[in-house]
């Protein structure tokens, strides 16, 4: 018989920073889907299997290699008893040569009906904790109250305490009209059979106000489910942009500093903490002004071999780079060159008169006048 819950707690969480010592290479889409791996298995053992089978969804749609994910989205699924997607899960992994023995083994066991999910709980860093079936049964019916869709004739009093009291009403009535029936044919009785019924309608109060309790409490419980995914949204955010910091650094020691300066622009607007935010502008502040020479050099020679318009992508990348470089004159003129030459000549001429009006005293402004005179066929 498997053990479920036994047989989560051997999927031991993975080490990042020690995968990305050894490997500084490794893609943003492999570190973001272990982030949220690690994720899952603090929300399985704090008995969140519905958040964690959303972070292990999330995981596998980033990195589709990931069998260890698969194999513990398929436990998951037979925790929660939906078998046919436990199913579908392990068959996909058994097809792979890695993992293929414990999806195997998995497969024979729902198969066989060999599956048992026993009286334990999983606390986060301690041993397996022991309880009583009963409380076992009670927290995997609150669960399903939770993940699937309610019937009408099995709803809980949980969440239709409105429909209940209706219920209780209508049924108090032709109560009332048996009990009016019994006095009358049974005098002697009457007194006790009045009293049972009014105990059992203390009793139907209880139970009702019992229901209302676990109601709330299964919507704190939810509220704080929703917080804490929210939580890791955010901080799964975090790690994205720190990862596209590490990105550009090797990008830069690469001396392809185009990229990086992308990169860097992209990142521009990301809340950064201190150390990442320090990091950030020493790099920043290395990188773009490199970017910008390279490109403009780069704009600069493809203009002379008359491939105008990657030219401009080129050019325009000097500006998006920054307003204080010294060649800013030279890349508005070598752009209005472009569009003449393409016979944009709207754009050409909007940007030859941007250059005489901020670079008025520069020998560029001279050779735009020059070329306005010639598009507009002014002396």
């Amino acid at each position: 018989m498997l053990n479920l819950k036994q047989e989560l707690m051997s999927y031991p969480p993975i080490d990042i920073n020690s995968l990305t010592e050894k490997d500084s290479s490794i893609p943003d889409n492999i570190i973001n889907s272990i982030i949220l791996y690690n994720k899952a298995l603090e929300n399985i053992r704090m008995n969140s299997e519905d958040i964690a089978v959303i972070e292990l969804k999330k995981a596998i749609s980033m990195n589709p290699n990931f069998h260890e994910a698969m194999n513990l989205l398929g436990i998951c699924y037979v925790f929660t008893k939906d078998y046919p997607k436990a199913r579908e899960i392990f068959e996909k992994v058994a097809a792979l040569e890695n993992n293929g023995v414990k999806a195997l083994s998995y497969l024979n066991m729902i198969n066989t009906g060999s599956v048992s999910v026993q009286d334990t709980e999983i606390r986060k860093g301690s041993a397996i904790e022991k309880k009583p079936l009963q409380a076992a049964a009670k927290m995997q019916n609150a669960f399903k109250s939770i993940s699937t869709p309610v019937k009408p004739e099995k709803m809980n009093l949980a969440f239709s305490s409105g429909l209940f009291k209706m219920i209780g009403g209508f049924v108090a009535g032709i109560l009332v009209m048996i009990l009016f029936l019994l006095i009358i044919k049974t005098p002697g009785k009457s007194v006790e059979v009045l009293n049972d019924r009014i105990n059992q309608g203390e009793s139907q109060n209880k139970t009702e106000s019992t229901a209302n309790q676990e109601s709330g409490k299964l919507k704190e419980e939810n509220e704080k489910l929703q917080n804490e995914l929210k939580s890791a949204k955010a901080e799964l955010d975090y790690y994205a942009s720190v990862s596209k910091l590490g990105e550009a650094e090797r990008l830069s020691a690469a001396k392809n500093y185009e990229a990086a300066a992308d990169l860097l622009v992209m990142m521009k607007t990301m809340q950064l903490k201190d150390t990442e935010k320090s990091r950030y502008d020493s790099l920043y502040n290395s990188v773009i002004p490199k970017a910008a020479w390279a490109v403009f050099n780069e704009g600069n020679s493809l203009v002379k071999y008359k491939k105008y318009q990657e030219a401009l992508t080129k050019l325009s990348k000097v500006q998006v780079y920054g307003d204080s470089w010294n060649y800013l004159d030279a890349t508005l003129y070598k752009m209005g060159v472009c569009y003449k030459e393409m016979n944009e000549s709207k754009n050409a001429l909007e940007v030859f008169k941007k250059l005489i009006e901020k670079y008025p005293k520069s020998q560029y402004a001279s050779y735009a006048n020059y070329k306005i005179s010639e598009l507009t066929g002014a002396p």
